[in-house]
């Protein structure tokens, strides 16, 4: 069993010009494991029935450089 250094980046609240510094940084300090998307269902679907994906692919597609990616089931609104 091993032990991973994992992070969570919620790209939907940093400007899109920050993504690929925030990506440099976590594979500079070694981070294997990226969580995203826990709490963005707003952006994924801004009114219902339109989605709007591409800026989580964008993001998924920065963080995957020698990383693993855990996506979490986004959530409509944060819990409490």
């Amino acid at each position: 069993m091993s032990i991973h250094f994992g992070v969570a980046y919620y790209p939907e609240h940093w400007p899109r010009e920050r993504w690929e510094t925030d990506a440099k940084l976590m594979q500079e300090m070694g981070v294997q494991v990226v969580r995203m998307a826990e709490f963005s269902w707003f952006k994924m679907e801004p009114q219902e029935g339109l989605f709007q994906f591409e800026w989580l692919e964008e993001a998924v597609a920065l963080s995957m450089v020698s990383k693993q990616f855990w996506e979490h089931r986004p959530r409509r609104r944060q819990p409490g």
